[in-house]
């Protein structure tokens, strides 16, 4: 794994490239087996199953196994290697309210969904390849992967174990690689194929109901997810097919220098049928009703997914990828050596680019029909395609530069650093949202009197409730009934771009034997992340309003004036950053026959900041991507310390342990202001465990290898013995995320979020 890479090789790179060698067959025959186990007996409890009250384990079940084959087809010309491995994991997971909403508040029918769960994951996994040298000179390679997943999954959370998903992964590729070396050169010429397919399915069919709490606390008001029970609303058909041509030549015939340069081509189909909310989802505020202490009866919100006669609900694009690049590895003197390198990006998306606005929709965002837009803060004309007004995404040119000095003649103290721009992609599975919108949609209708914290504006698309809403035929009047069918509009600005990254590195390493020490500075800006913002505006043209009749109201986001018969806005653009500084300081010590132990610690402080947290790309909570102020990010520990070790002892055991510690975690959130009438985004480091770190775990491996004596000198089998977090640490991962909250920071549930307690994995394996 290369952290900090300046090879211009690597594209589509933006923060680590992770390169790979697989093994090959040699003239003799090896194989080897093992299989992992462990299960609840072999595990501590829960916190979940301890607090508030103890219960049973839930089932845990962890089972992994494989075997490999390889060996000689023809003795020095040709060899085959197989492999296959297998896992069967039945984990926990806990649902629970968020911020530590008390259960016993929530009417008994639906307390049962609340509790410790079990979810399933399988996996198979097959690799063969087959290498040929016909000539001291060429090597010729086939391989091939199968992948195959599939298991009923939920996260930690809110969601019911009735909302589950059936995952469906398939993943086929292929490989013919021909790499010919003459005197001063290599060539390596690759031709590969890809064949993946992702389909989850919702476990259970129905209507789903989405519970939230409306809670006034302090001077403001907040809104707290209960429950989404019922059935599930993943349904998915995703995937991408097509070839690779890659050739990289690399060239040594100019002493001090290694010259390589490099070209890769990709033919990629890419096909997605999203069809969002098959199952309806009706959403209750539980405070909404006076007189009512749980509103389960009267939503305020209905959503559900429904076809367009004449739409293909199957998006497709034939998309081209080609790169290019060359880098020179240049020995300038005994004591420097530089990294010089570029390459260029080019990518064309056909649905994006030749993807023309409906003229319905162009209609509904006109200043006749949604005058809004008069005064709004950015002209939709920048979100109307024509089918001909885009550009293919171009990756620009990257330079990446790297140095290494040494200061002795031993090269046992050097400095090293370096510069590079990489490029990224925009994701598919966001830029075709704007076509599939067209063919399959999610309609959304609101009813009046029911929300009490953001009640809607009377409209087409903000009625009345009715009993037959709960009915199919009466969601099918519904989509019917308005022009435009309570859908949203999804529109891609017009002028999209790559998002990419800057990176820096500098540090000093030097050996004193045993160990190396290595000290270093990274820094990774990264800019044009991309990111779904609301279109919506009032009646002004103001995305936030304040009521002069109503001083204690709150900002909120302009949902309720849509267009029309419509839905919201949703606009797709660039505008994501993260910023990062980074000093390490890293201690080796490399295992050898003669001392037999090994050590490998690393401590990090990290600065890093974000103007949105990592995963949310929907940013509906300001106007623009510039309104929201860089903070902390939540997802970079600011302190971590790893320190991995081994040795071996007189009784042939080999004790290995892994130790990491964290700080903990950064939470952030929206305060709603009243006066001056605004909506400010706040953060603050959670408790963590109650002491320093946010998360801490410890593990121990003991190994034992006994030779068998027959078959081959290599002949032995492997019993290995694990204990994970041996201390039991409690590594929460749900706080009071409520700024209003006196408990805001603080741990709200006894959720662990898959993190393990104290559990015993027993392994063992054979090898020839």
């Amino acid at each position: 794994m290369l952290s900090s890479n300046y090879k211009a090789e690597f594209d589509q790179v933006s923060s680590v490239a992770i390169t790979a060698v697989t093994k090959s067959g040699t003239n003799e025959f090896h194989g080897e087996g093992f299989f992992d186990y462990t299960n609840q007996k072999l595990r501590d409890r829960r916190p979940s199953e301890i607090f508030p009250n103890t219960i049973p384990k839930v089932d845990t079940s962890n089972k992994q196994f494989g075997a490999a084959l390889g060996g000689p087809i023809i003795k020095d010309k040709a060899h085959f290697f197989f492999t296959y491995e297998g896992k069967r994991i039945t984990s926990p997971y806990d649902v629970r309210p968020e911020n530590g909403y008390p259960v016993a508040s929530i009417p008994e029918q639906y307390r049962d969904d609340f509790g410790t769960f079990a979810q399933r994951f399988k996996e198979d996994l097959y690799f063969g390849k087959i290498d040929i040298v016909p000539t001291d000179n060429d090597l010729i390679e086939l391989s091939g992967k199968y992948r195959n997943e599939s298991g009923l999954q939920n996260a930690t959370g809110i969601n019911a174990a009735s909302t589950s998903t059936l995952n469906k992964v398939v993943d086929k590729r292929g490989l013919l690689r021909w790499q010919h070396t003459g005197n001063t050169w290599i060539n390596d010429a690759r031709v590969s194929y890809e064949d993946v397919v992702f389909s989850p399915t919702p476990a259970t069919d129905g209507i789903t109901q989405f519970f939230q709490a409306t809670q006034r606390i302090g001077s403001g008001t907040q809104r707290t997810d209960l429950l989404r029970a019922g059935a599930g609303g993943n349904f998915q058909t995703k995937g991408q097919k097509g070839w690779t041509v890659q050739d990289d030549f690399t060239f040594t015939g100019l002493q001090g220098h290694t010259i390589k340069v490099g070209a890769k081509a990709k033919w990629v189909k890419l096909n997605t049928r999203e069809q969002n909310l098959t199952n309806p989802q009706y959403t209750y505020d539980v405070n909404a009703i006076p007189g009512v202490a749980f509103n389960d009866t009267l939503p305020y919100q209905l959503q559900f997914g429904a076809a367009v006669a004449a739409g293909n609900p199957n998006v497709r694009s034939n998309n081209f990828q080609i790169g290019f690049y060359a880098q020179d590895d240049w020995d300038v003197t005994d004591h420097l050596t530089l990294n010089l390198g570029l390459r260029w990006d080019y990518e064309r998306t056909p649905a994006y680019l030749d993807y023309a606005t409906s003229a319905e929709n162009v209609a509904a965002v006109s200043p006749a029909n949604y005058g809004n837009l008069i005064g709004a803060d950015y002209d939709i004309n920048d979100y109307i395609s024509t089918g001909n007004n885009r550009k293919a995404f171009k990756g620009a040119w990257q330079p990446r530069l790297g140095f290494t000095y040494r200061f002795d003649e031993a090269g046992r103290f050097s400095m090293f650093g370096g510069y590079g721009r990489s490029y990224d992609r925009n994701q598919f599975d966001f830029l075709q949202q704007e076509v599939s919108q067209g063919a399959y949609q999610v309609r959304t209708f609101n009813f009046i009197g029911n929300d009490s914290l953001n009640p809607c504006v009377p409209s087409q698309t903000c009625i009345a409730w009715d009993p037959v809403y709960l009915t199919e035929a009466g969601r099918q009047q519904l989509a019917t009934s308005v022009s435009g069918g309570g859908r949203a509009i999804v529109m891609m600005n017009n002028d999209l771009k790559l998002p990419y990254s800057d990176q820096f590195s500098l540090g000093l390493r030097g050996r004193f034997s045993p160990v190396e020490l290595e000290l270093g500075f990274t820094h990774i800006e990264s800019n044009d992340g991309f990111a779904f913002l609301l279109g919506n505006r009032r009646p002004d043209g103001s995305f936030f309003f304040n009521d002069p009749a109503n001083p204690t109201d709150v900002p909120q986001s302009p949902f309720s004036f849509s267009p029309n018969g419509f839905g919201s806005i949703i606009l797709g653009t660039n505008g994501l950053k993260t910023n990062s500084d980074a000093v390490y300081f890293k201690l080796t010590k490399t295992y050898s026959a003669a001392s037999p132990w090994s050590i490998d610690a690393t401590y990090t402080y990290t600065q890093a900041d974000e103007n949105r947290q990592f995963g949310e790309t929907y940013s509906l909570d300001f106007a623009q991507l510039s309104d929201y102020p860089t903070l902390r990010s939540s997802g970079v520990p600011r302190h971590r310390f790893v320190i991995a070790g081994s040795v071996d002892t007189p009784i042939g055991v080999t004790i290995s342990t892994k130790f990491q510690i964290e700080s903990p975690i950064y939470l952030k959130a929206f305060i709603d202001n009243s006066d001056p009438f605004s909506r400010t985004l706040v953060g603050r480091e959670a408790d963590g465990l109650g002491d320093l770190w946010g998360r801490r775990q410890l593990d121990f491996a003991f190994t034992k290898y006994v030779p068998l004596g027959f078959i081959s000198d290599q002949t032995r089998i492997r019993m290995r013995l694990d204990i994970l977090n041996v201390m039991n640490d409690r590594n929460y991962v749900d706080f009071n995320n409520s700024p209003l909250d006196p408990n805001y920071g603080r741990r709200s549930t006894y959720s662990t979020g898959g993190n393990a307690p104290r559990t015993v994995k027993l392994s063992a394996g054979f090898s020839f």
